[in-house]
């Protein structure tokens, strides 16, 4: 009955946090913001000062989201972002506020927009006194990137290109990885992690997890992608190559040592002894017509489960099938329960 209630106040919190954002979208980008650019004549000014307000109003929004319940943040490192200049953030994207979330950190960040938002009623005014970065024309676009780098200012980029799909891996594009050799731009990884998940692409916004989310940023080490140029003998596109697949890397090691110690745990108490972890696929099915596991086999995992991780396990939570469903989604659901 808690759960539910929780649930239901959850979806109110998130149905009235979008109104929200969108009448504080309109405020900045048809009233506040236009008054600015009658002040201050100096687009370069205007620019510092939209870009501060869209700050203070994430900080603002975020601390509304957090306080009503409806997701909890936690940021860790963030005052390593303060010590970059000129540097190339780079994000993964599990969920529709990772940017917002972000930037109500960073007073002056630079970033990529899609064409979608920047033909957005809403947002257009705002994106573009903001002096945020186009994804429309690729010169165009190169151009003004190389030109925030040269003034030192930074920018955030999210190189899966839209936000990750749950129980899949993640696949980083090469292109925030060729802007940083071209430009010669450093790299700084900020990783987030949301459990349960919520605010997918391919969920409508009230589709709620049951338990409250919990939202984790944490800024990690500082990358120079000279190394890899250096490494690839001075050829462009394979440092591109090598250097995306390092980022992704770097997003994907933790769930990927998780997920062997799954597999060799599920052999080992199962007594599968006729297979091998790496015949385990992450995705596939561990019960049916995947690896062909049945109820008693769920008992025992649950059991094992329980013991080594020191984890709860309600029966009678609708989402329990689901954590068991694949390898992925069952390395997922321990990581969340020891956060």
């Amino acid at each position: 009955m808690i759960t539910k209630i929780s649930k239901l106040w959850r979806i109110f919190g998130t149905g009235f946090c979008i109104v929200l954002f969108t009448i504080g979208a309109f405020i900045l980008s048809y009233i506040y913001l236009p008054l600015i650019s009658l002040i201050i004549r100096n687009k370069e000014k205007q620019k510092t000062v939209a870009q501060y307000a869209v700050y203070v109003t994430f900080r603002i929004f975020i601390f509304i989201v957090h306080n009503l319940g409806v997701i909890r943040f936690k940021f860790e490192n963030m005052n390593l972002l303060k010590e970059d200049k000129g540097c190339l953030f780079i994000a993964n994207h599990p969920t529709l506020i990772d940017y917002v979330a972000i930037v109500s950190k960073l007073p002056r960040c630079d970033n990529m927009v899609k064409k979608e938002l920047w033909e957005n009623f809403f947002y257009k005014n705002l994106i573009d006194v903001a002096g945020y970065i186009p994804n429309i024309d690729a010169e165009q676009t190169f151009n003004q990137i190389k030109e925030t780098f040269a003034k030192g200012n930074n920018l955030l980029m999210f190189p899966e290109g839209t936000r990750t799909v749950p129980d899949q891996p993640i696949t980083f594009k090469r292109g925030a990885a060729q802007i940083a050799l071209r430009v010669k731009a450093k790299i700084r990884l900020i990783h987030l992690d949301c459990q349960p998940v919520t605010l997918t692409k391919q969920k409508k916004w009230y589709s709620l997890p049951d338990k409250q989310p919990k939202f984790k940023i944490t800024v990690g080490e500082k990358i120079d992608p000279a190394d890899f140029l250096n490494k690839a003998d001075d050829l462009p596109s394979l440092a591109a190559r090598q250097l995306t697949r390092y980022l992704q890397q770097q997003f994907i090691q933790d769930s990927i040592m998780m997920e062997q110690e799954i597999k060799e745990m599920i052999i080992e108490v199962l007594n599968l002894e006729d297979i091998s972890p790496e015949e385990i696929k992450s995705d596939e099915p561990l019960f049916g017509d995947g690896l062909g596991l049945d109820s008693i086999d769920a008992l025992e995992l649950g059991v094992a489960i329980k013991k080594r991780y020191n984890i709860t396990l309600d029966s009678s939570n609708n989402e329990i099938r689901n954590h068991f469903s694949s390898v992925s989604a069952l390395a997922k659901f321990i990581e969340s329960q020891n956060k």
